[in-house]
């Protein structure tokens, strides 16, 4: 299909679509900065810059309907956001909106895909919703809406959107329309809204609910410094305080998922002090303040930690489970919970490494090991041959070092079988 690109950006939808086979025929930008990326990522000699979309008249647009088959982009959402003022479509941004359903208007293509933040389903108590989806029901169009969760689609990173498709009703022949909900949730109040007042269909895919890629699969092992966080974030991370302090944010924790400690002594530990003595029963992480109930979030190996109000009363420390909490541009301000120990992955008897596995499963997606050290402890004996211990399986095993791998010489689960 032929599309339109909207608020083009430096071309995320663009990425999508031309990944899918289809071809970008305008496109719409007012960014300086973005246009110029956009233009040197893409082959866009042959298509046409629409520049600022409101200075293009109705006349114009209607060019484009014998060429246009869809309509892809999102207004700017900083109207609609919750990090935002939510000024809607008092502020201009918002109704930028009315720009991208004119061009919708004007071209009538077969399909629109809009975008836009989730708080746009709650901005005006789901009023504004209520506009956006009466609007594009009133250009002829049957719709579908949802918000997806990026974290369910192979990107480590919590970031809600919804999406809003539309269908030209001529190409419609049996609509499935949806039923109602018995949520009381928010948003199923305007999705039992739309089943009674516009043509709302079934066109979206089923949503995705399991998060298969993790933070710790894509982290890098080697990093440019000019990535590292600052001074000024560290040191919002650093213990400078004791629990009842208001500088406090972070602290290692021997159980993190556990409340109460299990034996006499320290729980929590100083800043830059040994880790706790790894043991198969504990679990260790690092509790990070938030103004919840508990009082703390508990963050893991491979959580990330978001520390972007740090003196706030009401909002800390954020935690991930596995997943990045939604990126804002022009800051930094996420970390990502790491230890120095390294696991070991096994196959017919072969040890690798993690960086011999990952490379493995990239050249093999089928690539499946029998089991997993997790944690374990390495000794040198000599030149040719390392002890692993495994503390979470209770197993040792002398290993020979061979070229690319390591090949397993005896198990055993006490050092005097060995």
């Amino acid at each position: 299909m032929k599309f339109i690109d909207m608020f083009s950006g430096i071309g995320g939808f663009r990425t999508a679509m031309e990944n899918n086979g289809h071809e970008c025929i305008a496109y719409s930008e007012i960014d300086k900065y973005a246009k110029q990326s956009y233009q040197a990522m893409y082959d866009t000699e042959n298509e046409i810059d629409l520049g600022d979309i409101t200075n293009i008249s109705q006349e114009y647009l209607s060019h484009f309907k014998k060429d246009n088959d869809m309509v892809v982009g999102g207004s700017p959402c900083q109207s609609f956001s919750v990090a935002g003022k939510q000024a809607g479509f008092e502020d201009t941004r918002g109704t930028l909106f009315f720009e991208y359903a004119k061009v919708v208007k004007e071209t009538q293509p077969k399909y629109f895909l809009f975008e836009n933040v989730k708080g746009m389903t709650s901005h005006d108590q789901g009023n504004t919703i209520r506009v956006v989806l009466e609007t594009f029901n009133e250009l002829g169009y049957y719709i579908d809406f949802n918000v997806f969760n990026s974290k369910y689609y192979g990107v480590p990173q919590n970031r809600e959107r919804i999406y809003i498709l539309g269908k030209r009703k001529d190409l419609v022949e049996q609509p499935k329309y949806h039923d109602k909900t018995k949520g009381k949730k928010k948003f199923d109040e305007i999705h039992n809204w739309a089943v009674d007042n516009i043509n709302y269909v079934e066109l979206l895919p089923t949503l995705q609910t399991e998060v298969t890629t993790r933070l710790v699969d894509v982290l890098e092992d080697e990093v440019d410094e000019k990535y590292y966080l600052s001074d000024e974030k560290v040191e919002k991370l650093t213990l400078d305080n004791d629990l009842g302090g208001d500088k406090r944010i972070t602290m290692p924790v021997l159980t993190p998922d556990r409340l109460n400690k299990r034996q006499n002594g320290r729980r929590f530990k100083e800043d830059g002090e040994p880790m706790f003595t790894l043991t198969a029963e504990d679990r260790h992480g690092i509790a990070v303040r938030e103004a919840t109930k508990q009082g703390y979030a508990l963050a893991e190996r491979g959580d990330s930690v978001n520390v972007s109000y740090p003196t706030s009363k009401t909002r800390r420390g954020r935690v991930g489970k596995q997943v990045a909490q939604t990126l804002q541009a022009g800051e930094v301000n996420q970390g990502v919970v790491i230890d120095d120990t390294q696991n070991f992955y096994a196959k017919d008897n072969v040890v690798y490494d993690e960086e011999q596995y990952k490379k493995l499963v990239k050249d093999n997606n089928d690539f499946e090991v029998d089991y997993i050290y997790v944690e374990p402890t390495l000794y040198q004996l000599d030149e040719k041959h390392i002890l692993l211990i495994n503390n979470d399986q209770n197993q040792f095993e002398v290993i020979e070092i061979r070229e690319g791998y390591y090949l397993t010489l005896k198990v055993a689960s006490s050092l005097d079988e060995l």
